[in-house]
């Protein structure tokens, strides 16, 4: 509730904010939102975390760091269900734009009914912002701000390529949507960017990146780490952390490896981790097989333990063809392994190339290639890149200054509200 203004300054008592994200699965959006949401201020913040479809695999986490957690939509009913189908990554968004045309009375319908008693909790627990975490997210939160009367802050974390793939969802989104939230934030400057040619005004953008906490991170040792993990201390060591999704660029990896195996170390080794999509893993499998390198890929899967991955590592590598700002690089950065990207959204705002790691260009197994082999070859060159990124974590992405700028966004929202 707002009891004053002064100037730029407001004076708060237990501001309502409800976090409305479709899961709590392992994942750039939630491992932020499980970073800020505990450090927030409780004297002045009272914290909802709504995953509408489902909780997923980090629900414990965000429960044991004493966050409210809601329970998913539909539970001993359907409606779960059915927005699920209508609205999940499986179906509305990824559908062709014919077959979203038919889909839209039903995924409206859905929406709706959704919407409806997200609104009915809102105003039950005297919410004041609604913050909508991805696009799912977004469509819902606003139905439900309409009807409630909270304001609506939304934060966009990928790169608007899903406008391009599935042109209606964009459409909704740039017409409809983006006329709604007092505050749109950002996590990269290539973000904003974007946002702005969505034609959203200056003044209701924010550009907050993703901070990190080097102290806390909790990696091990080096030789800890691979102890715990069967790695001898010769190995050479990469790692990718990704979800298995075709845009990650896995293939693009596997490519590069295979062009400079013959001359990378006799015992090196790829640690990927990242949860299966849809049996992607499988088909990495067989491609690793075709390339004569799978005995070097081992994939993990969904891992909880980044850290001590990291911390084995000799290089860690990201290879994405879209990104905005990845907490993957972030982590990396934080345990002072060298980086090797591609130049894409944000990571350059993340990474000095040639300073403190390498970027290539997306889609082009050829340069990544000559840059793991450049690192493999250079111990020395490692430790600077290394040590030059986790400087750099420190002094410009520090997790209380995310954790502040949150706060002033959401006791902005309501004002503006």
């Amino acid at each position: 509730m707002i009891v004053s203004t002064s100037g730029l300054k407001l004076y708060v008592s237990s501001l309502c904010v409800l976090i409305l994200i479709p899961t709590l699965d392992v994942g750039g959006a939630e491992s932020d939102l499980l970073r800020i949401l505990p450090r927030l201020d409780r004297s002045r913040f009272r914290i909802l975390v709504w995953p509408f479809l489902s909780h997923g695999s980090l629900a414990l986490q965000f429960d044991a760091a004493g966050l409210t957690l809601m329970p998913p939509l539909g539970i001993g009913g359907k409606t779960n269900q059915s927005l699920s189908a209508s609205l999940s990554g499986n179906n509305f968004l990824t559908s062709s734009r014919w077959q979203q045309l038919w889909r839209l009375p039903l995924a409206s319908w859905n929406a709706i009914r959704s919407a409806t008693r997200i609104a009915r909790v809102a105003r039950d627990n005297n919410v004041d912002v609604i913050h909508a975490v991805l696009p799912h997210a977004y469509l819902v939160a606003s139905i439900a701000a309409l009807m409630a009367g909270p304001a609506l802050v939304m934060s966009r974390l990928s790169q608007n390529f899903y406008h391009r793939d599935k042109p209606l969802f964009g459409w909704i989104e740039r017409n409809l949507l983006h006329r709604l939230p007092e505050i749109v934030v950002g996590n990269s400057q290539r973000i904003i960017d974007e946002l702005k040619n969505e034609r959203i005004p200056p003044s209701r953008l924010k550009l907050i990146h993703n901070g990190i906490d080097v102290e806390k991170i909790g990696a091990p040792h080096r030789s800890v780490a691979r102890r715990e993990l069967c790695l001898s201390d010769s190995c050479l060591v990469l790692t990718v952390v990704a979800n298995l999704f075709p845009h990650k660029g896995h293939v693009d990896l596997m490519q590069a490896l295979a062009t400079v195996n013959v001359h990378l170390p006799g015992n090196w080794v790829v640690l990927a981790c990242g949860r299966d999509i849809q049996g992607s893993r499988g088909s990495l499998i067989e491609f690793a097989r075709k390339l004569g390198i799978s005995c070097r890929i081992r994939f993990l899967g969904e891992r909880h333990d980044i850290p001590t991955i990291l911390a084995a590592a000799d290089i860690h590598v990201s290879t994405s063809h879209t990104e905005s700002f990845p907490n993957n690089i972030l982590e990396a950065m934080s345990v002072g392994v060298p980086i090797i990207a591609t130049d894409v959204g944000g990571v350059a705002e993340q990474i000095e190339s040639g300073r403190s790691g390498l970027l290539v260009q997306p889609r082009n197994p050829a340069a990544l290639a000559e840059a793991i082999l450049k690192l493999a070859r250079d111990p020395h060159l490692r430790a600077q890149l290394g040590s030059a990124a986790k400087e750099r974590a420190i002094r410009l992405f520090p997790l209380e200054k995310t954790i502040a700028a949150f706060e002033e966004v959401y006791i902005a929202a309501a004002a503006r509200k």
